[in-house]
């Protein structure tokens, strides 16, 4: 089970359903995977993390900061209502 269709790599792993149910995997408050998606004041490094947009948005794509930089807490690369350097 991954959180969303994009987020096929290994570090977004929740779990397997055929050894685990689904019910208890949702359940599991310790799930690093799932504590990052789920957490209002999720600790987001970057331009992300101190954007004033951040509750428009809930601090990007988490898969796509993966992506470009490794850290799925990173900045969203492709944000386009954050703020940025003039």
């Amino acid at each position: 089970v991954y959180p969303c269709q994009f987020a096929r790599f290994p570090a977004f792993l929740v779990g397997n359903i055929r050894k685990t149910p689904f019910s208890r995997l949702w359940q599991e408050t310790d799930n690093p995977v799932l504590s990052l998606f789920r957490a209002e004041g999720r600790a987001l490094s970057g331009a992300c993390g101190n954007c004033t947009y951040r509750t428009l948005c809930g601090g990007g794509c988490r898969v796509r900061a993966y992506v470009a930089t490794g850290d799925p807490r990173a900045s969203d690369p492709f944000c386009f209502i954050g703020e940025r350097p003039r």
